[in-house]
């Protein structure tokens, strides 16, 4: 076993869209590379880093050649593997529908009756998820997002189109216990509205005794202002005047305790900022 140390021979860095890749090719004696307990001075491992300029630049994969009859040339590769700083992220899409119940407040086409069964539609979304590496875990940006919609627009989708619903984590570290970078993926739901939207019946008349008024053709109650001869009308509900006797698309809202400040179902938040993700 000899004491010469591995020398490095070659080597280049290079920037992909995958990341910063690195090849460094060394030379050493044959013998004191076929001697696992005794690898010659100098020879990286996996998931050294290239220097501590280049911290994030880890060596990812190892081969070996023998070169002349005494001497080996080792190629070591080294790879950000998509680091945080580094434009490579994935994503994917699962595209599927969420079921809503718009019965109440419409009538049959035919018959201008009331529909009285449950009556649902489809509301497309999907569940988009976008896969990156980053240097750190960013735990507390995670529960600061959790469960808020897109304040701006994000990967195509408008405002409040876009709700966070959660992520998952995986860390790496190297043999020392240093962690060299965690990768996240983050989950959200994309809608066709708003999720801050909801569908709104349309609002019931009432009496005094809190029952439902509906038009009605009794002559003894000619005198009562939901008396009708249209035929269409009898048996139908009572809607109050305005915008609340239409259904329609609406956004829920209460008002904070000031007073003063609207609230919506969901709060907003810009992704791109709070969690690093490219928009």
């Amino acid at each position: 076993m000899s004491d010469i140390p591995a020398m490095i021979i070659d080597e280049n860095v290079a920037a992909t869209s995958r990341g910063i890749v690195g090849t460094r090719v060394y030379y050493c004696l044959w013998e004191d590379l076929v001697d696992d307990n005794n690898l010659p001075a100098g020879l990286p491992v996996q998931g050294d880093a290239w220097d501590s300029y280049n911290p994030y630049l880890r060596c990812d994969n190892i081969t070996n050649a023998r070169d002349d009859a005494f001497g080996a040339r080792v190629t070591c590769n080294y790879s950000t593997q998509g680091e945080f700083g580094e434009n490579f992220y994935e994503r994917g899409m699962e595209i599927s529908t969420e079921v809503l119940n718009v019965a109440r407040s419409r009538k049959w086409q035919s018959t201008e009756t009331a529909v009285d069964i449950p009556v649902s539609i489809i509301l497309p979304c999907a569940e988009y998820t976008i896969t990156i590496r980053q240097a750190t875990t960013p735990i507390e940006s995670i529960f600061s997002a959790l469960g808020k919609v897109n304040s701006a627009i994000f990967h195509g989708a408008p405002i409040e189109h876009l709700l966070f619903t959660g992520a998952s984590i995986r860390e790496s570290y190297d043999r020392n216990g240093v962690l060299m970078y965690c990768q996240c993926s983050y989950k959200f739901l994309r809608r066709t509205r708003s999720h801050n939207v909801a569908w709104r019946e349309a609002v019931q008349k009432v009496r005094k005794d809190g029952t439902p008024i509906f038009w009605h053709d009794d002559s003894e109650w000619q005198d009562d202002d939901y008396y009708t001869t249209d035929g269409s009308k009898i048996g139908q509900p009572v809607y109050v005047d305005g915008d609340a006797g239409t259904a329609g698309w609406d956004k829920p809202i209460y008002i904070d305790t000031d007073g003063i400040t609207t609230r919506y179902l969901y709060d907003s938040c810009n992704f791109e900022t709070v969690l690093g993700l490219p928009a």
